[in-house]
């Protein structure tokens, strides 16, 4: 594994949760894995668009992605060949924040 910690934060979570859990699909929410750091945030967001393009994952909402258990184990070794080829960088790095702006009242 990479000695990124939020790669490892990430695996953890997915092993955690192949392990003792029902249901047939994981729940990843990026800012509970790395709690409120927005750098990690940024990056496990990164990994999870990733996944989502190469069919291992799927966004359920803004900030939650699924994974299905019998796919799991494939998400794991994808995180351990990280980093990914150029599509996945390339997919959330073209992306632009919006900034709201302010009104003047």
């Amino acid at each position: 594994m990479s000695s990124e910690p939020f790669l490892n934060g990430l695996a953890q979570h997915i092993k955690q949760r192949i392990e003792g859990g029902r249901g047939g699909v994981i729940s990843v929410k990026p800012r509970r894995i790395c709690q409120g750091d927005r750098r990690c945030v940024k990056m496990v967001n990164l990994v999870m668009t990733g996944l989502v393009e190469r069919g291992l994952a799927r966004q359920h909402k803004r900030g939650v992605y699924l994974i299905k258990r019998r796919t799991a184990k494939a998400v794991l070794s994808a995180l351990k060949r990280w980093p990914m080829p150029a599509t996945a960088a390339t997919a959330t790095g073209a992306k632009k924040t919006r900034r709201r702006a302010r009104r003047k009242a």
